[in-house]
């Protein structure tokens, strides 16, 4: 899902208004969300207090530095602007800031006075565009390197951060979507915890005379549910772990393009009642011709039903052609 990140912007304000509308602009052309001190509203909290909450609600932290350093806050002697800053450092907060270039500073002066520029608190604003320059910045001579900062370094940072970000209603799973979900999870849970749930196996017969005499083995497949609830939409797959071996023809199963594994599907209207054996056809194997092959022969079944309240049962057995007999090696229930 898209997440839409909450970029908190930070600047002196008379000075840099035109310089905040173009952040606003470009966060919203890449799809996010501004915030700033043009959405405060009076309250019992000190404006400090108020930025501090903001930052900590958003995901960047954006500095707009001009040629002013700020109002001063009485305790601390710097800038809101500065002790901003500092709190997002302080917080670990992404941040970078755009920094007005002298030559666009200087036409600022020009049309605008020397209220762009600061007067009297010259070596803060200095201490503070040194700290700011030092870390992740870029330099501005109009608003559409305002606007092209914003875009790339987002685009940068949904790279490198794993933000919480804000995501829209519509991306998000519906109520009838989450209901249905957990009705699933109920049922599922009570099947285990009531210990109701189908116990599919298998039997194999070495059908003898067929195609025998060319050193093909016919295989017949029968399934039976020995649990007592029905097994819905059930699937097997018969994989040959000797080496030498191939899946000659089945009339019912999908033989996989290596040949050495074959798949039988009940298809999901059909399902397999308790203690009713279900005939899966058979399969026929033949040695790949020039090869050598063993006398025995080793099959790995995996047995898999929709509502099976673990993953699936795997089943070995080994096949003797001289002896015609069929025996179980192992038996597991694998629940990863």
């Amino acid at each position: 899902m898209r997440k839409k990140l909450q970029v908190f912007i930070s600047s002196t304000f008379n000075d840099l208004i035109e310089e905040r509308q173009a952040a606003v602009e470009g966060i919203l052309n890449a799809g996010h969300i501004p915030a700033g001190m043009e959405l405060f509203k009076s309250g019992n909290e000190s404006q400090l207090e108020t930025v501090k909450r903001w930052i900590d609600e958003s995901d960047v932290y954006l500095l707009i530095l001009g040629g002013r350093y700020g109002t001063i806050e009485p305790e601390s002697g710097k800038s809101y602007t500065h002790l901003e800053y500092e709190y997002a450092l302080e917080k670990k907060i992404p941040l970078f800031a755009v920094v007005i270039k002298d030559s666009a500073l200087d036409r600022k002066l020009s049309t605008q006075g020397r209220e762009v520029l600061e007067r009297e608190n010259i070596p803060r604003y200095d201490e503070f565009k040194d700290l700011v320059t030092s870390r992740i910045c870029s330099f501005f001579e109009d608003n559409k390197d305002i606007k092209l900062a914003i875009h790339d370094t987002l685009a940068d940072f949904q790279t490198r951060y794993d933000f919480t970000g804000w995501i829209s209603g519509k991306d998000l799973p519906t109520v009838n979507t989450l209901i249905g979900e957990n009705a699933e999870l109920k049922a599922k849970l009570e099947v285990i915890q009531n210990n109701k749930y189908p116990d599919v196996d298998v039997n194999i017969q070495l059908i003898k005379g067929i195609n025998e005499q060319i050193g093909h083995l016919t295989l017949s497949m029968n399934y039976i549910n020995r649990g007592n609830i029905a097994a819905k939409y059930f699937t097997s797959l018969v994989t040959l772990v000797n080496e030498g071996w191939e899946v000659h023809q089945s009339p019912h199963w999908n033989i996989h393009k290596d040949r050495r594994t074959a798949q039988y599907s009940t298809g999901p209207n059909t399902i397999i009642y308790p203690l009713v054996p279900s005939d899966a056809g058979y399969i026929e194997i033949k040695p790949l011709n020039g090869i050598k092959v063993t006398d025995t022969i080793v099959l790995s079944i995996s047995l898999m039903a929709e509502n099976m309240p673990i993953r699936y049962i795997q089943k070995v057995f080994s096949i003797n052609r001289s002896e015609g007999k069929v025996r179980l090696l192992e038996l597991e229930a694998n629940t990863k």
